[in-house]
């Protein structure tokens, strides 16, 4: 199943344009974009990532970005960023 990303460079798109793109996923998208909202201070921005990527919801603080929200139609994609303790901590608990 090929990704229907949001790709068009030149049209940025709104925050309820990405939640119609989610569609049926769109709780889960709300969901998730609260927890992350309520729980760390890190600041939310509509960027671009390139032609294959698309638009994503990047939350980011002080130059370091948390997460990434990717929408897709009728599904997202997150991606998660850790730093080198946390990578750490994740193996050991994958041990």
């Amino acid at each position: 199943m090929a990704f229907q990303r949001m790709t068009n460079k030149d049209i940025k798109p709104t925050d309820k344009e990405m939640l119609s793109t989610v569609g049926k996923k769109s709780t889960l998208w709300e969901e998730l974009k609260s927890y992350v909202e309520e729980h760390y201070e890190f600041t939310p921005e509509i960027v671009f990532y390139g032609e294959k990527i698309g638009w994503t919801l990047r939350y980011r603080r002080s130059g370091k970005t948390l997460c990434s929200f990717f929408p897709e139609k009728d599904a997202f994609t997150v991606l998660i960023v850790l730093g080198k303790k946390e990578v750490e901590k994740t193996k050991l608990l994958m041990n």
